[in-house]
Order: structure tokens, then sequence, then C-alpha cells
């Protein structure tokens, strides 16, 4: 899951695809639904008893604040998480790169572990 803020249209992405989209809003405004949006998106768990209610749900639970400072700061908190996310991303790649080449796998053996090929 995902979001989107482009120039003040909010895009709530599953695997790429818009899932809810069309909400505008201004500046910092759109910024902080984004940064909660963001949390919603990293904090909740997928089963199969989850279901687009409960997504509406969780995405209508914002907080409000008329105050710019604490919004500055909250979208800058998420902006980092953001950052160090793809740090985490990268590492855990370059991680998983070495552990192939300590074991050397071959390529459809890779496939086969990252659950990607038909063993």
């Amino acid at each position: 899951m995902q979001v989107e803020n482009d120039a003040g249209e909010i895009r709530y992405m599953m695997d790429g695809i818009p899932v809810i989209e069309g909400i505008f809003e201004d500046g910092e405004q759109a910024g902080f639904i984004t940064a909660q949006w963001n949390h919603t998106a990293r904090s909740t768990n997928i089963t199969e008893k989850f279901t687009a209610t409960k997504l509406l749900n969780l995405l209508c639970n914002l907080r409000k604040t008329e105050n710019p400072s604490l919004m500055k700061q909250v979208i800058s908190l998420d902006s980092e998480i953001r950052k160090l996310d793809q740090v985490i991303n990268e590492k855990e790649k370059e991680m998983n790169l070495l552990v192939c080449s300590l074991y050397r796998l071959t390529p459809e053996e890779i496939r086969i572990t990252e659950g990607e090929g038909n063993p």
C-alpha cells in the first residue's frame, strides 16, 4: 500500500492501482492527510478478513489540527520514515544478494526462494 500526493490530489494505492483517488486538499492540509494515510498504510496488516470498509474507516479517522507547526512536524517525520524505509529496503536487497552468493544459488533457486517460481 502506498499514498501519493500529486499537486494536492491524494491517492491511496494498492499494488500500484488507485483504490481511492480524487481527494483534493490545499498545501499543508494535503501533506498532513498524506502523512496520516502513510502511517495507516505502514501499520495496517492486510488479512483475508480485512475489508474495504475497514480501510475507509481507518483512513477517515484522521487527526485534525489548525496548528501549522504541528502539521509541518508530522509531515517532516513522515518524510523521514519514508526515507528510512527506502534505505532499509535497499540494505535488505544487498543482504539477500550476499546470502544468495554465499550459498551459490542459481537464478532459478533465487526465484523459488523468493516465491516467484514453482519448486
